[in-house]
Parts: C-alpha cells; structure tokens; sequence
C-alpha cells in the first residue's frame, strides 16, 4: 500500500524520475486500489504536461488501469514528445522502429532516434537502435562500419548489449 498517495502522484506527473518509477512499479504489482488507479489516469489527463502523457502513454502500453492499446500508447508517446520529453522521444522512434501502435516507418524511426541522441533521456538506447538500423539497412543503406560506430557509442554512454 501507498501511504502518500497525493504526493507520489504529483511528484511523478511533475517528472521526478524515482517517483515515476515508483507509480509505475504501483500499477506493474497491482498495489493501487482501482480508485487510485482511476484517479491516476484522471489527474494525469488533467494537467497534460509532457511527464503526464509520458506517464499515460506507458501505462497504455502496459494495460495499467486500461485496457492495453498500443494505438492510443503511441498517440499518447507522440505528444509527450511534440511537448518536449526526451524520454518519449526516443519511444517514438523505437514504436516506429518496432512497428508498436503504428506502421513501421524507417525513415520516422531514423528522424525521432536521431533527435533522441542529443536528448539527456535513452541516449544510449537511440545510439543502439541506429546500429541496428545500419546493421541491418533499415531505412539506410546498409552499412556495418556506421552501425559498429553507434554500436560502441551506446556501449560509451552505458548500453549493455547481451551476447
């Protein structure tokens, strides 16, 4: 249970990254009771900063306290970026990349990840997912030299790539 429900809600839709985490972990392990989770979804709605759509979109994603829709996670991710989250920046380029909540789309993938690496958020993570794209001449020619470049960028800024 939460004890300070108010106060983790507002401190996550504000985007304190520890809180964020800790009302997502809510939702993971079912701890919040379903009025808490509606008032969750219903607070986030309300003050649209880019951390709540953030905060939305993964939970739609997920099917926490929703019913899981990629479609509306994407739409919902798309404009927390529009208003300037880093983090779903690099989400946006990744469901593009993946083809998740909207047709795969290389050439947006490769637009959304490229902007992500000059984020503070998924730097590494981006830095990955365009050595892919090279590796595998997704939406680029293909060419393993560039992808081993982003490969050992994202190695440089914490990636770990499991072998």
């Amino acid at each position: 249970m939460v004890t300070d429900f108010p106060s983790l809600l507002k401190k996550a839709a504000a985007g304190e990254e520890a809180y964020m985490q800790q009302l997502i972990m809510c939702f993971a392990e079912n701890i919040l009771s379903k009025i808490e989770q509606e008032q969750t979804h219903l607070y986030l709605k309300k003050i649209g900063t880019h951390d709540a759509f953030y905060l939305r979109a993964i939970f739609y994603e997920r099917g926490y306290g929703v019913k899981a829709d990629a479609e509306m996670a994407f739409l919902l991710m798309r404009e927390a970026a529009a208003k300037g989250s880093g983090k779903a920046t690099y989400q946006v380029g990744h469901y593009y990349l993946e083809g998740k909540g909207i047709e795969r789309n290389y050439a947006n993938a490769l637009m959304w990840l490229e902007r992500a690496v000059g984020s503070p958020y998924y730097v590494a993570a981006a830095m990955y997912d365009l050595g892919r794209m090279y590796d595998n001449g997704w939406g680029v020619d293909k060419d393993p030299e560039q992808a081993k470049v982003w490969y050992e960028k994202a190695v440089e800024k914490g990636y770990r790539i499991l072998i």
